[in-house]
């Protein structure tokens, strides 16, 4: 299912910046789409010009997560990620760190390391891929509609501008606190 934040509705195959919020509307599985939705609240789309960046929210996609990759140069996918610490501090994983999982691929729920592997399998990947680890304590007790931490949302803007703006120069922008 998709749940888009761009101006060009899902359809995303001109954007050559992807942001996908991966997860569920359903408790800490749903921090990949808190992240863009307060992305999207700051203006992160709108901060480059029209066309470049896109976002959106993918509820369990699974291997059409692939779908929504194809022909992008840059893509950033936000999700959940079980941690084993207290730290809330994003965690950054590359296309390479993702590919060296070794779970077995399951045929009923892929997840996005698995999918990833399917999609370097088939050839399929963007040329930049980065998972952006929101760390969850799965087993927490729901204390609030809101898991992500504005400064957790700080720092995926900040990061995810660097990024841009090392990946095309011409897209340089300031970070959240200042925009």
């Amino acid at each position: 299912m998709c749940h888009s934040l761009s101006q060009a509705g899902c359809n995303t195959a001109l954007s050559p910046i992807r942001i996908i919020g991966v997860g569920s509307p359903i408790g800490c599985d749903a921090v990949g789409w808190q992240a863009l939705d307060a992305l999207q609240e700051l203006g992160l789309s709108d901060s480059f010009p029209e066309g470049v960046v896109s976002m959106e929210k993918l509820d369990r996609p699974g291997a059409g997560l692939l779908d929504h990759m194809r022909g992008a140069d840059l893509v950033f996918i936000i999700d959940a990620l079980v941690a084993a610490s207290d730290s809330s501090a994003m965690v950054v994983l590359h296309a390479e760190d993702l590919l060296q999982e070794t779970a077995p691929l399951s045929a009923h729920s892929l997840g996005v390391s698995e999918t990833l592997a399917l999609g370097e399998a088939l050839g399929d990947l963007p040329p930049k891929l980065q998972l952006l680890g929101i760390p969850v304590d799965a087993t927490a007790e729901i204390k609030s509609d809101l898991w992500v931490k504005s400064e957790t949302v700080t720092e995926i803007w900040d990061h995810i501008c660097q990024q841009i703006a090392l990946f095309n120069p011409q897209y340089r922008k300031v970070g959240a606190e200042e925009n």
